[in-house]
């Protein structure tokens, strides 16, 4: 059985503040239903727009993190590509796998980088369709 890393923020993110405990139970499903090895989750400071636990989690070379998994693409910075560039281009996570079950995304690191490059500017694009009767 393979072995999932599992981390989760105690602050709000997107829009949502789901409690530890709720990820957490989230995570253990989703190991259990994808045939791996749960793991209690590391948790990250409390505080806003913190990431230290997890460039710690991702700075260890010598425990190859192969899976690592968090409710949400969201709790991470995705909307700062510096910021995400910063804490996964390393080469050591290389093959890594990220797994983000809310969104149904599983990415390598790679992947994540391009998506976060890619899609971020088109989700900042207002929901607001309040001013479209202007132009019909």
């Amino acid at each position: 059985m393979k072995k999932i890393k599992n981390y989760v923020i105690p602050r709000p993110f997107y829009g949502y503040n789901i409690p530890i405990a709720i990820q957490s139970t989230y995570l253990r499903d989703y190991a259990a239903k994808n045939n791996y090895k749960f793991s209690l989750p590391v948790t990250e400071i409390s505080k806003l727009d913190s990431y230290s636990i997890l460039r710690g989690l991702l700075e260890k070379k010598e425990e190859k993190l192969s899976n690592l998994a968090m409710v949400s693409i969201f709790m991470l910075p995705v909307f700062d590509i510096k910021k995400i560039n910063t804490l996964f281009n390393k080469k050591h996570l290389e093959g890594m796998k990220l797994h983000f079950p809310l969104e149904s995304y599983l990415f390598t690191v790679d992947e994540l980088i391009n998506w976060a490059e890619n899609s971020t500017p088109l989700i900042n694009i207002s929901n607001d369709f309040s001013k479209v009767n202007k132009f019909i």
